[in-house]
């Protein structure tokens, strides 16, 4: 699942990814946290993109595991160090019975969407403004390239 900003009918900017395992023979903990590592290099790409043409430092993502929803969020804090913080987990309802749950763990998803929108809403201030800040002195220098290497693939392939 990828959230895809648009402007004037294409696609500009990737501002959040998603992964849902459900029940069955997949949903076992290295799949999972295989899952997690994808989505942080999503993130991370992304961000990298975002930053370098918007100034824009948070991207947004989520995992769920049957019925745990999880949140994260990436940010780039000084040169090279990306954090990818978990931002709260929720479990979702099966039945009625456990709506309670549910319900104690809305706070949570408000707070992420809360953050999701104001995060769009300022790369759309500036994408309407019609700039790039691609000399974006911040975070020029702070990037860094994903982790391409043989033997990260090899971890983070599954089959």
């Amino acid at each position: 699942m990828i959230g895809k900003i648009v402007n004037n009918g294409k696609f500009v900017y990737e501002s959040m990814f998603g992964e849902v395992t459900g029940e069955g023979k997949n949903n076992t903990e290295k799949k999972n946290l295989i899952d997690l590592v994808r989505l942080g290099i999503f993130m991370k790409d992304s961000l990298d993109n975002i930053s370098r043409k918007t100034g824009v430092n948070r991207i947004f993502g989520w995992q769920v595991i049957v019925t745990k929803w999880t949140g994260y969020m990436m940010t780039l804090i000084s040169p090279g160090i990306y954090v990818m913080v978990d931002t709260g987990s929720v479990d979702l309802p099966r039945s009625f019975e456990v709506c309670n749950t549910f319900l104690s763990g809305l706070d949570t998803l408000f707070a992420f969407q809360i953050a999701y929108e104001k995060t769009i809403m300022d790369i759309l201030s500036i994408m309407n403004k019609s700039e790039e800040v691609e000399s974006n002195d911040n975070f020029k220098g702070w990037r860094r390239s994903t982790l391409g290497t043989p033997s990260f693939k090899k971890i983070v392939k599954f089959k």
